[in-house]
């Protein structure tokens, strides 16, 4: 009995392990698709209530905490400004509890005057409470020019 038992007890914390796991990673690839694409909705589904937003570009420079919606209006002007050519993670990361991750990405797009232009990408990832893992802060930080092949 106690080994039957001791399977079950091992049994659920793998499947709830693994439940979160699978969570974490819904989260990280649906923001890679919205990025990839511009989709300040998209992305901010993700979003807590309250979410640090950082955005370092040559017309502004925002730091500071913003509701769901206005990071989303934000971020919505960011992308028409810059809009998206690729994101890729270039850096993915997780704490020992697994309840915080990271991912670090680099966006290129071009800007108003059709120049390449790329920005580093900090995302952190929180579990709440409630068990569900949402973006709790965002960091788009300008590079370095991008050479471009003509």
């Amino acid at each position: 009995m106690k080994k039957l038992y001791s399977f079950l007890l091992t049994v659920a914390l793998f499947v709830c392990v693994a439940t979160s796991l699978k969570a974490q990673d819904e989260v990280i690839l649906s923001a890679m698709s919205a990025i990839r694409s511009g989709d300040s909705k998209g992305l901010a589904r993700h979003f807590s209530n309250l979410i640090e937003l950082k955005i370092q570009s040559n017309t502004s420079k925002s730091n500071k905490d913003y509701s769901k919606t206005q990071a989303e209006y934000i971020l919505e002007e960011f992308f028409r400004e810059n809009p998206p050519q690729s994101f890729e993670y270039i850096h993915e990361g997780a704490s020992r509890e697994g309840n915080l991750r990271y991912a670090i990405g680099k966006y290129i797009c071009r800007d108003k005057n059709n120049k390449a232009t790329s920005f580093r990408v900090f995302m952190k990832i929180v579990q709440q409470p409630n068990g569900i893992f949402v973006i709790d802060a965002i960091d788009f930080s300008k590079d370095d020019p991008v050479e471009t092949r003509n």
